[in-house]
Formats: C-alpha cells, structure tokens, sequence
C-alpha cells in the first residue's frame, strides 16, 4: 500500500497541473531519445550499471557485492538491490507491538544502493513535466497540492479519504534539491524507515527517468555522492 501511495502522488501533482515558476520554462529544444530507452521494452534495468562498475566505485571486490532483482512486470516499478558490508554499522530500530508490551528490534544495516524505476516519458516537454513532479514546492504550491488532493478524494474513485490525508502528509514532508552534473535534470530527496535515512535521487536523462537511492553511510552527503557517481556512470555505460 505505501509504495502505491508514494507513486500516486506524482501522478496527482501531474494530474491537478500543480506548478512552479520554472516549470513554464520549456525545455523541448534539449530533449533527445535516451539510450536507456533500449531497456524499458523488456525491462533489462539489470544492464543499467555492471556490478564490475560498481565495484570500481566503492572501492570493493564484486565478490563483495550481493545484488538481488526485484523487478515486477514494469521497468517503472522494477529496481536492482545491491548490498555490501557497512564499515561503520548502522541500525534499523523497529518496534514491534504484543498485546500491551512494546518490544524493540535493532538490526545491523547493509549498505545498499537501488537502481531501476526506468520509465520512458511520452510527454511533449519532459523537462518540465520532471520539474513539476520533483523540482523543490513552495509553500503556496504545497497548500494548492493539498487542496486538489481533496477534490481528487471527492471525485474519484482512485484515491479515498484515508489515502487523500496519507498523500497530503507526503506533500507537507515533501523537499527536493537539484543536483548539478547528472543527466539534463536531477533532483534529490530523502526518505527515513525506521530511523534509517536514505537518499533517493531522481534522473532524466533525454525522454527517460530513472531512480538511484543511496544508504551507505549516516552523512547524507556521502550518500548523495556515491548516488551521483553511479547515476553518471550509468548515463556513461548506455552510450
């Protein structure tokens, strides 16, 4: 259900035509196909990075690096898991209800890094429809997000009232930040499970978005920088 919500919210954003002043800016005249595209027809987002490569970037063997496939039938909701030894460790705190008792779950944290969410945009100007799904929300956007949110709950059958308040919280909590260097457009935010924060940068990259989320070490900046290096390294190996 949670990660359902999570992709029905760009849609909305799209849908209710929420917008920022930069996102009247065209950006037609740069768009070309991207060579990632080749993968989305038979969702080959395994090819969007050699575990070799990324060896090459965190400075570990490949025999270090266990990866697992959690595709679905869609490269747009498909990504690629790779997880190695953490340095330093990192826990993952869960409380876990039982009857009136609350037990408390601690458990040593991987770094990983996910790779995939490949889609292909159809959209006539797909720099600005990127811009307006992650590009930073003002205040004044924020609350004509919500608003429309509301109408949407009141008329359609896709989103109910429980799930309106679910994706209006998305919207307060929502903050993005551009990434220089990656791709034609590149946006980043975080995301935090049970006390872990993850960072999760969003690319386009000609008419083609993918997604890199980054959890190796407590400081976001090295998150951020080892999703750029792989992000780059993945726009480089398609050419």
């Amino acid at each position: 259900m949670r990660k359902i919500i999570h992709y029905l919210l760009p849609l909305l954003l799209i849908a209710c035509g929420v917008n920022t002043a930069s996102n009247q800016e065209s950006g037609n005249e740069s768009i070309k196909s991207s060579c990632l595209a080749d993968l989305i027809t038979n969702n080959e987002i395994e090819k969007m990075i050699s575990i070799e490569s990324l060896a090459q970037i965190i400075g570990k063997p490949a025999s270090n690096i266990e990866m697992q496939d959690n595709k679905s039938s869609s490269s747009k909701y498909s990504t690629m898991v790779y997880q190695w030894e953490a340095e330093e460790p990192r826990m993952m705190r869960m409380e876990v209800k039982a009857g009136d008792r609350v037990m408390v779950m601690e458990n040593e944290v991987p770094n990983t890094v996910n790779v995939g969410n490949l889609e292909l945009l159809e959209d006539e100007d797909p720099m600005t429809y990127f811009k307006r799904l992650y590009a930073p929300k003002s205040a004044a956007e924020k609350t004509q997000a919500k608003k429309d949110i509301d109408k949407a709950s009141q008329n359609s059958d896709k989103v109910n009232q429980e799930q309106a308040e679910t994706l209006k919280k998305m919207v307060d909590k929502q903050k993005s930040k551009a990434v220089d260097g990656v791709g034609d457009q590149a946006y980043f935010s975080t995301a935090e499970v049970s006390g872990v924060e993850s960072l999760i940068l969003r690319v386009l990259h000609g008419n083609v978005m993918f997604e890199v989320t980054a959890d190796v070490s407590a400081n976001l900046e090295e998150d951020l920088a080892m999703a750029r290096k792989i992000a780059q390294e993945i726009i480089v190996q398609c050419k």
